[in-house]
């Protein structure tokens, strides 16, 4: 298993994560490619798939808001939630 962050990348204007509750590890893990890229992001954040990692309900949306992100929109049917550069 490899972070986002090693694979140095050039360019990246979009990332969608949807790993069953990892998705705040993941972004984690993409923090600087996040930082330096400001990508668009799509993201899973269902409650009960956090709480399965002692994470409070909408930890990816805490972690992006960290980042400067916000939510912009939510898609309920699959509880994506997108947020833009900001």
């Amino acid at each position: 298993m490899v972070t986002i962050d090693t694979l140095k990348l050039k360019n990246c204007g979009f990332i969608k994560v949807d790993v069953e509750g990892g998705d705040t590890a993941v972004l984690r893990g993409a923090s600087k490619t996040i930082k330096k890229h400001r990508p668009v992001i799509i993201v899973e954040s269902v409650p009960a798939y956090e709480a399965r990692f002692g994470l409070p309900a909408c930890a990816p949306i805490i972690f992006l808001e960290s980042l400067g992100y916000e939510l912009v929109e939510t898609f309920w049917v699959d509880n994506i939630l997108v947020f833009p550069r900001p």
